[in-house]
């Protein structure tokens, strides 16, 4: 077994299940240049009352944004391009097809304790420029913990932005990630700073599979920029 590997990995995961017109984090700094690798610039910033940094990564995926979308919120197939994730599941719509309840389950090696985390997911489009937000907050819906420790994700969001006429897409994503318990926050800080280069790598990867369907639900989110992009 990979440790540091499947660390990686489920860290990626608590920063994914990875991104709102607003945020709920309080940040005591400004966002610090950290690194340039493969057209992904990575960020961080430090938060307020907490040890725990915050993660920004900014790339462009080749491929239109419903495509990346339909990626980001297939779960079915998170486990494709994500490590460690034993089961993902839309649990309730708030308000199909834009505000609903995520359950995660991560997988974490020895000696952690694996890690469950229940999100309020909210998309934003905009209509004219297909610009599109897509936050995570913390809720406290009831789920079953089994044994599991409910981490938090409040105030991680993605922002897609449509670039080259349509055809590829800037990917803007923030990680702010608790994964409670034992996890000692410098080992979370360690392995969290590689989370924007998995993340924007993996999902390159993802989208060049040639099976990659719309999603019913993001079709409806982007109603006309199919016929926008032509």
């Amino acid at each position: 077994m990979n440790v540091k590997r499947d660390i990686v990995g489920m860290l990626m995961l608590l920063c994914i299940v990875i991104f709102s017109t607003f945020s709920t984090a309080s940040f005591a700094s400004e966002w610090e240049f950290v690194r340039q690798d493969n057209g992904i610039k990575v960020y961080r910033r430090s938060m307020e009352n907490s040890d725990l940094l915050s993660f920004k990564g900014v790339g462009v995926v080749d491929a239109p944004i419903d495509v990346l979308l339909s990626v980001i919120l297939d779960t079915r197939r998170t486990d494709e391009w994500t490590t460690n994730l034993k089961e993902a599941k839309v649990v309730k719509w708030v308000n199909y097809p834009t505000v609903f309840i995520q359950y995660d389950h991560i997988v974490t090696p020895w000696p952690l304790s694996d890690r469950l985390f229940v999100s309020q997911i909210k998309i934003d489009v905009n209509q004219k420029t297909y610009e599109t937000r897509v936050t995570y907050s913390h809720t406290d819906y009831p789920m079953a913990n089994k044994g599991r420790i409910r981490g938090e994700l409040d105030g991680s969001y993605y922002i897609l932005r449509p670039i080259d006429g349509g055809d590829k897409t800037l990917v803007i994503g923030v990680a702010v990630a608790d994964p409670k318990g034992d996890v000692p926050t410098w080992l979370v800080n360690f392995y969290q700073r590689n989370w924007p280069l998995e993340l924007i790598e993996s999902l390159r990867e993802q989208v060049a599979k040639p099976n990659i369907n719309l999603l019913p639900r993001v079709k409806k989110l982007y109603q006309g920029f199919r016929v926008a992009k032509r």
